[in-house]
């Protein structure tokens, strides 16, 4: 029960350290409170930087070879129906895709080809208690069992009540409700990431990720100032999300395979503690999640090779917590920013619009959603005509084809 690093949670984020720290040859525990595979409540979604990422791990054909879904293009519909749609890799470059893959198998293998390169895996291990000596956790309590491990990588998820125990969180943050089903038999799917900016969820969205021809994950991210935020459930908005689906003809012949399942998501990067002496925290238990698109997956898998990374080359961990404030604060600012002002009614159609008319504005929004580009390109000279200034759709179209 001494490691020298255990990893508390096995996901993406916990998965991705334990497989840097063992291939680099130090001694790795991974503990988990459920046994694999486990489902996990998500969109599913495997944006082309996660792809990145799991090809940098040498995972890639693994994740393919399990079932997933491939997904070339990104779709966004706004409010007034306007869709646009748009390549991968036209918008970032050749070579990025998607791919949708459940939680209950991409989980496994991730955490599989951690312990292939090296990591121990102990399963039905719920941590309860963290014992502390000023900054430095001296021990890790799980049930009846005690780990003395020199360091600890936190990879909780959305765990809220272990990290408020624990003293990294002082309140609830904000969040994301979410709520997600699956459905079979589902005619008209496009093979899309389909984002819907549906007027009932805004700020929020709905989503429609194929899992294969004819079966999808649906679900539905909704924000502190939705209409319905607080007065219903996400459930019944996503019952209700998927009956305008099928009534304007976007989807038919829909048939559910599981119940809805509810869960937060942590958006509030970076306002907890992140590092100390001897632990690091990575994925969404730091609130390390796209407030624009929800997706969490490649910050996670991200957060927790640079966690890995400090250890191995013997830096501070506190060094870590600085390094990831530094990456991904103005991304988050800027996605917020974006989000807060752009997530409008009409803002959105307009927007769309604009992307729907010329491949500048298309790929801009496009890659700031998905990380790719910095939303410091927000404050572009064209976009902030386009975006700001009192002019029509018409004379702001031809001011953007003018330009191009």
């Amino acid at each position: 029960m001494t490691p020298e690093i255990l990893v508390i949670g096995a996901g993406p984020g916990g998965s991705a350290a334990a497989w840097s720290l063992a291939a680099a040859g130090h001694d790795v525990l991974m503990v988990d409170a459920a046994t694999f595979p486990r489902d996990k409540t998500c969109g599913d979604g495997l944006p082309p930087m996660a792809i990145q990422t799991m090809r940098h791990m040498g995972v890639i054909d693994k994740v393919e070879a399990a079932g997933a879904a491939r997904i070339d293009t990104v779709s966004l519909t706004a409010p007034r129906g306007t869709t646009a749609r748009v390549s991968f890799a036209g918008s970032m470059g050749e070579g990025y895709y998607a791919l949708v893959l459940r939680r209950t198998v991409l989980d496994d293998v991730l955490r599989q080809h951690a312990a292939e390169a090296g990591a121990a895996f102990m399963g039905g291990t719920r941590v309860t208690r963290l014992v502390w000596q000023g900054d430095t956790i001296t021990a890790v309590h799980a049930g009846q069992t005690v780990f003395s491990p020199q360091k600890v990588i936190i990879a909780v998820g959305a765990n809220m009540g272990f990290l408020k125990r624990n003293g990294f969180l002082r309140s609830v943050p904000p969040v994301i409700r979410a709520a997600r089903s699956y459905y079979a038999q589902v005619s008209g799917l496009r093979q899309d990431y389909s984002f819907f900016f549906d007027a009932d969820l805004l700020p929020g969205y709905g989503w429609v990720f194929p899992t294969g021809p004819d079966t999808a994950n649906i679900g539905i991210g909704v924000a502190e100032g939705a209409p319905r935020f607080n007065t219903q459930s996400t459930q019944s908005l996503l019952d209700e999300f998927v009956d305008r689906l099928v009534t304007n003809g976007t989807i038919t012949n829909v048939t559910h395979t599981g119940n809805p399942k509810g869960y937060p998501i942590r958006i509030d990067f970076p306002t907890g503690r992140i590092a100390g002496q001897n632990w690091a925290i990575v994925g969404e238990a730091t609130g390390l999640v796209n407030p624009a698109t929800g997706e969490g997956i490649d910050l996670a898998m991200a957060s927790g090779l640079m966690a890995a990374e400090h250890i191995t080359s013997g830096r501070d961990l506190r060094g870590y917590g600085h390094q990831l404030r530094r990456r991904y604060k103005l991304m988050f600012d800027g996605l917020r920013f974006a989000r807060d002002h752009f997530m409008t009614r009409r803002r959105l159609d307009y927007v769309v619009h604009l992307m729907t008319e010329h491949p500048f504005v298309e790929r801009r929004v496009v890659n700031v959603a998905q990380g790719f580009e910095s939303p410091a390109v927000m404050f572009h000279p064209l976009l902030i005509a386009l975006f700001f200034m009192p002019i029509s759709p018409r004379t702001a179209v031809r001011r953007l084809l003018n330009y191009a």
